[in-house]
């Protein structure tokens, strides 16, 4: 449509600064440092306090990387359709906080360990409490479901995602009696943008202006087109077709190695190969079809 918004594209895969941090990220991670920390204090007998450091977005081949080795992580799903994310701290970090639940009030950072059952069910305790207040702060109209999971000894070798995916890392700093410090939380970028955009009412101070976009384009912009990706197809013999059952095998006349269609309403737009991103199926387009061109040469 001409007269239309002009969009800058963006490039997922080079950091973002500071000050692009996504605002319903912002909003949400603050509102949980003030929960976290008030949820912490009601089991350890020195108070800590939470607050937002950094973040950035990479590739999670990258994120791991910077991660402390040795480490401890712990899974963290989100949503009610839920997708996993990570937590991750150094070793003698647990072991503190493990310690202040345990009243061991020592005056010195413990040295770096791998942590015990007892310890490793102290900070599953206090991850409980964080996944309470990730749940409580989320600022939809209500609450989300944030459910605590596994124990990683080796977050740094973690396999979770694909070395690929582009993960949100955000950075927190965590205040004790012994001083300051980390941890990170790495969040798969495309499953949280998916969340975000269903669960969050636009920002009126982040809408456009009525007056950019005719009021008839910006209803067509927002009009939902569902997108079909076609991984192939079989033809089979109504006998064998009758007799199919779970678990049977049926061999499509596509090769794995080919790329894929994709098509809006009947009409192929994209071409390009099936992947995953986290726990999520995609489709990664190599080539946008000139289907205006089939149309005028009546399809030859």
């Amino acid at each position: 449509m001409s007269g239309g918004t002009a969009y800058r594209p963006v490039d997922f895969r080079k950091p973002r600064s500071e000050a692009a941090l996504p605002r319903p990220l912002a909003q949400w991670q603050d509102r949980m440092c003030a929960l976290a920390a008030e949820a912490w204090n009601k089991h350890l007998p020195s108070p800590v306090r939470w607050s937002r450091a950094r973040h950035e977005i990479t590739a999670y081949s990258q994120a791991v990387e910077k991660l402390p080795d040795p480490g401890v992580g712990f899974v963290m799903t989100i949503g009610d359709d839920p997708f996993p994310t990570i937590w991750a701290f150094a070793p003698q970090n647990a072991l503190s906080l493990s310690a202040d639940l345990l009243g061991n009030l020592e005056s010195d950072w413990p040295k770096s360990r791998a942590l015990t059952a007892v310890e490793e069910s102290l900070m599953q305790l206090l991850m409980s409490e964080l996944a309470w207040a990730l749940g409580e702060a989320w600022p939809g109209r209500q609450s989300i479901a944030c459910r605590p999971g596994d124990f990683d000894s080796r977050v740094s070798r973690s396999r979770l995602f694909a070395r690929p995916d582009q993960m949100i890392v955000s950075e927190f700093q965590i205040s004790t009696r012994l001083g300051e410090f980390e941890c990170s939380w790495l969040i798969p970028q495309v499953p949280f943008e998916q969340l975000t955009s269903v669960e969050w009412p636009k920002d009126p101070q982040t809408d456009e202006p009525k007056s950019a976009t005719p009021g008839i384009e910006r209803l067509a912009a927002g009009l939902p087109i569902t997108l079909s990706v076609q991984l192939g197809t079989a033809r089979l013999p109504m006998a064998q077709l009758a007799d199919l059952h779970i678990g049977d095998v049926v061999v499509l006349d596509q090769c794995i190695s080919q790329p894929v269609l994709a098509d809006i309403h009947g009409a192929n737009k994209y071409r390009g190969y099936p992947g995953r991103i986290g726990v999520q199926r995609s489709f990664q387009i190599v080539d946008v079809l000139d289907t205006g061109a089939d149309e005028r040469t009546g399809g030859n």
